[in-house]
């Protein structure tokens, strides 16, 4: 299940500072209908007083209830805001942040006493941390405004209060015996994707809520759930994984494979054949009251991508419209982007963009997209080698004077040949390196980088090679070596190869050479050349789909 992903996970997850599951202008580009029950519930929320936390400490049963009021309101305000970008509540919700900030503990309390710090996190004190993080995600600018340093605050005490417990084995057996761990997983998993803390130790907490899912469902959970505490708890139950599957397979730009498991997908199918009625899904132990809202099972089938489910949802959210979420303040917002344009490929663009892996310890440097769709530049010990809709269509092994830079060999000791190695995943996904280590000292190659940029959409390569000799000056060129005949355009810096189509500023001159005749594996070689010897120079190439 979650396990047998691993390998991909880790190789594909989008470190903190730099993972965003959506832009905020995604909140504006919902329905009307959807926009409109928002703003009533974030005006009303703003209009009705916040209960104060201090009247309520006579009483522990009553502090929950004060605390579980601010966070409701705090959640009806954010999102009022995020949609209609107002601006006007920014110290209502400012407060709130500082009232939930002071609380001596995140968990819910003993009937008999106000529950203090020291006390264990559960799924009431994962969901506010996840509340701290849309909070800082969705209204960040505003708050800092009003109140310097709350953002970076409340993502300390996410951090001490729960985001640092999940690295202890302990922790997360008491976790298991819960009987909210699922609850407590899927909210917490937005606290670890999103709190700024070493890369290394987020991956280990993110592994530890993942077995804790695992298990809960391996355990035969599900069922003994819905056994004991009805239809509604087991829904909210196999919601809550596919949450943590959709926000998981999100950080990894889609290349966990999470939303395809079949085992987790099964979740959704236990939901389209537990039909009641008139094909509703209802709650016995709630007189008829459907088990979640519609926007809830409309979410859950989405993931899953089954129609059947998804068809169940609009259904019941067209009989009972505005029902609560069952997962909280991330299930509510995950619900108002499944309705918009957010949803409309299954995912916001920056799910399909390309990023960066890096395997240094293996000199393998690759900037791909998800779903092998689009281009993949990969950097394999100084090797160029692109990709188009998952078919090799060019490597380049070859630079100044003509001297090959060795390809990999997977066996033995990894030689690596570039040094000046930079990545950068902001904006535009980019790998530069220096190549001159490739080449030996009678090339009189001083200097040779190479930089790869994979644009939006990963619908283009540009690439840059800038280039120096030291001593005599030098005729350099390069050799792009491709499966399909490379046609040359008269009199333009261009040629199509297969369905690529390469563009070039630099270089004089190209040609075309066979480099193997095997049938079946023939191979080309586009030569661009310099005009004549030179000290150094600049050479750029773009490359697109050539139709």
């Amino acid at each position: 299940m979650f396990s047998s992903h691993f390998d991909h996970m880790v190789s594909s997850l989008t470190s903190a500072e730099e993972f965003r599951m959506f832009r905020r202008q995604d909140l504006t580009a919902i329905p009307e209908d959807v926009k409109r029950e928002i703003m009533r519930r974030g005006h009303m929320a703003r209009k009705a007083a916040a209960p104060g936390l201090k009247e309520w400490l006579a009483s522990a049963e009553g502090y929950d209830s004060a605390r579980r009021a601010v966070r409701s309101s705090l959640a009806d305000m954010l999102l009022c805001e995020a949609v209609t970008e107002e601006g006007r509540a920014a110290g209502e919700i400012a407060d709130m942040l500082y009232s939930i900030l002071a609380e001596p503990s995140w968990s819910v309390s003993d009937k008999r006493k106000v529950p203090m710090r020291k006390e264990q996190p559960d799924a009431f004190a994962a969901e506010t941390a996840a509340l701290m993080v849309w909070a800082k995600e969705l209204y960040k600018n505003e708050l800092e405004t009003v109140a310097p340093g709350i953002c970076e605050a409340a993502m300390d005490e996410c951090r001490e209060r729960l985001v640092d417990r999940l690295d202890d084995p302990a922790f997360c057996e008491t976790v298991l015996r819960r009987p909210d761990a699922l609850s407590f997983a899927a909210a917490a998993v937005t606290a670890v994707l999103y709190v700024p803390q070493d890369e290394s130790l987020r991956w280990l907490r993110l592994k530890n809520l993942l077995r804790i899912a695992e298990r809960c469902v391996s355990a035969g959970r599900l069922g003994e759930v819905y056994r004991r505490r009805g239809l509604a708890a087991w829904l909210t139950e196999a919601l809550c994984m596919a949450d943590i599957a959709f926000m998981c397979d999100f950080a990894c730009s889609g290349e966990s494979g999470l939303c395809a498991d079949e085992e987790l997908r099964g979740q959704a199918k236990l939901i389209s054949s537990a039909y009641i009625g008139e094909d509703i899904l209802i709650d016995e132990k709630t007189y008829m009251k459907p088990a979640l809202c519609g926007a809830d099972v409309y979410r859950l089938g989405a993931v899953f991508d089954d129609d059947a489910v998804c068809a169940i949802g609009e259904k019941l959210e067209s009989l009972h419209p505005g029902m609560e979420s069952a997962c909280g303040i991330t299930g509510r917002l995950l619900n108002v982007l499944w309705s918009g344009s957010f949803a409309n490929d299954r995912l916001h663009d920056s799910y399909k963009h390309p990023r960066v892996v890096v395997d240094g310890e293996n000199g393998i440097y690759a900037a791909r997209p998800s779903g092998g769709k689009g281009f993949y530049a990969g950097m394999y010990l100084g090797a160029l080698v692109v990709y188009l809709d998952g078919e090799c269509i060019l490597t380049a092994g070859e630079g100044a004077a003509e001297r090959s830079i060795p390809w990999p060999e997977r066996t033995g000791e990894v030689k690596h040949y570039a040094s000046d190695i930079s990545v950068r995943q902001d904006g535009f996904p980019t790998i530069s390196m220096n190549l001159a280590g490739a080449y030996g000292p009678e090339t009189c190659v001083s200097s040779w980088q190479r930089t790869v940029m994979v644009t939006s959409g990963a619908e283009n390569i540009r690439l840059v090679d800038a280039f120096d000799f030291s001593g005599a000056r030098r005729k350099a060129a390069v050799r792009f070596i491709t499966p399909a005949r490379p046609v040359v355009a008269v009199g333009a810096p261009r040629a199509v190869m297969g369905s690529c189509l390469i563009e070039w500023d630099g270089p004089a001159s190209a040609e075309v050479a066979l480099v193997s005749s095997e049938p079946g594996k023939e191979l080309y070689a586009l030569v661009l050349s310099a005009q004549g010897p030179a000290a150094g120079g600049c050479w750029t190439y773009f490359l697109r789909r050539s139709t």
